[in-house]
């Protein structure tokens, strides 16, 4: 997993999980304009 915080927003550089970091933050009540997905 690699994280990055730029510009008040997380950048998700890797997600090795099986969940997904992504489902987690949301799930935690993270905005999902605050979530940027850095990979492809």
């Amino acid at each position: 997993m690699h994280l990055e915080i730029k510009d008040s927003k997380i950048w998700i550089q890797h997600d090795g999980t099986e969940v997904g970091i992504a489902t987690l933050l949301l799930e935690q009540g993270v905005p999902k304009e605050d979530i940027v997905l850095g990979f492809h």
